[in-house]
């Protein structure tokens, strides 16, 4: 009664080894490679997208902590009022201000609005420069960081097993054709002492 489990584990262990015995071809052995390759690329994608995710994240920090070193936070101020949001999604309006760069120098340009602030002229908008003035992104924050860093680890986990997949399937189609050739040269030299037998 307790034979079971232990006769479907063994039923799959032979299925996934291709069996075993003197009818086991060569083929067979490389098909059983690339399934024990496929089934190691879907263990270790974890540790790999964890790899990926750890290093992006330490990059980005390192990034954003650069930016914040050579970028300054200066008030923008508005020169008119923002336009209306244009439907694009991006919850900001562009509009044009004025500020002054590190070095005391007045700069002019157009700054992002976000559409909730209700900003009008004359409003004073935090934005980041460069030493020369000039308007650049924020740096990131701790959560993009992590979001970021999350995303690609996601990604290098599910690429890593997609990989495996494709060249397991690559794999096996070519074999498959090796296969079937090694079959037909096979049949074409049994074929004719089987048709003559069959004559008979």
């Amino acid at each position: 009664m307790h034979a079971g489990p232990f006769l479907c584990l063994g039923h799959a262990v032979r299925r996934f080894t291709l069996g075993c015995g003197p009818l086991k071809r060569r083929s067979d052995r490389v098909h059983l490679l690339f399934r024990v390759l496929l089934v190691l690329a879907v263990v270790v994608a974890p540790a790999v997208g964890f790899s990926a995710g750890a290093a992006a994240r330490t990059w980005l920090a390192a990034a954003a902590e650069a930016d914040r070193t050579q970028l300054t936070q200066v008030d923008a101020v508005l020169q008119s009022d923002p336009p209306p949001i244009d439907g694009s999604g991006e919850g900001v309006a562009w509009t044009g201000a004025r500020w002054f760069s590190p070095a005391g120098v007045v700069v002019e340009g157009r700054v992002p609005v976000p559409a909730d602030r209700g900003a009008v002229h004359g409003d004073h908008v935090p934005i980041w420069v460069t030493p020369t003035g000039e308007r650049h992104r924020a740096p990131q924050t701790g959560s993009q960081i992590r979001q970021q860093a999350a995303s690609i680890g996601l990604v290098s986990a599910f690429g890593t097993v997609l990989g495996a997949v494709f060249a397991y399937v690559g794999g096996v189609a070519l074999l498959d054709r090796s296969r079937h050739r090694a079959w037909a040269r096979g049949w074409s030299e049994v074929e004719p002492s089987w048709r003559r037998r069959m004559m008979r």
